[in-house]
């Protein structure tokens, strides 16, 4: 999901740390040059919020304040993603692109939302990649979070056996009928026959 939130002129809004992650406050514009990370002649760019922890699979926004310095129109690209290493765990790096415009001399705020997808809890980094449509080079921005894995159930048997779940084995308990208790002891029963059997014979033939 990718939605473009408006700023006005003279207004910054952003999220309060004590708030839901979707609510945006409004600040009083002038903050907006000194919490930019990025900036440039032309433009500026700020992430202005990421959590800092989330769950494996679950998705969560990056909010990003883009500012056009120049006075006119301009176009610009940006996608972000979850990284470790040089290796992408948010699917394609491109999924969520989205082209946007900003009026001269005004900014807006972007929100994008990214789906981790790791086999190992740990640190991790959001990168932000944007750029003004006919430049070649993209600006990069990137916050540290940290991704967990949630444990699965504890499983409800006895260890015996290896089991994924908690690492010690399944031990079941197996009841048997009387049928078939009684079909096992048949070959016994059998063999204890066929034994008198000969006994008989061998006392039968000595007299």
């Amino acid at each position: 999901m990718i939605n473009i939130l408006y700023a006005q002129e003279n207004d910054l809004f952003f999220r309060g740390w004590s708030i839901n992650p979707d609510t945006i406050i409004k600040l009083f514009g002038l903050l907006v040059l000194s919490l930019l990370a990025f900036s440039s002649a032309n433009a500026a760019f700020e992430i202005i919020y990421t959590p800092s922890n989330t769950t494996n699979l679950q998705e969560f926004p990056v909010i990003v304040l883009a500012q056009n310095n120049d006075k006119g129109n301009n176009n610009y690209s940006m996608h972000s993603y979850l990284f470790r290493g040089s290796k992408c765990y948010s699917g394609m790096r491109e999924a969520n692109m989205v082209n946007f415009s900003i009026d001269g001399k005004s900014y807006r705020i972007i929100r994008q939302t990214i789906i981790p997808d790791i086999a190992e809890q740990g640190g991790y980094k959001v990168m932000v990649k944007v750029k003004n449509t006919e430049s070649k080079s993209w600006n990069s921005l990137s916050k540290e979070i940290d991704v967990t894995i949630p444990k699965q159930a504890v499983c409800e048997e006895r260890p015996v056996e290896i089991n994924n779940c908690t690492g010690f084995a399944n031990e079941k308990t197996v009841y048997e009928s009387s049928s078939l208790k009684a079909a096992k002891l048949v070959p016994l029963f059998f063999m204890l026959a066929c034994s008198v059997f000969c006994i008989g014979i061998l006392f039968w033939k000595t007299e």
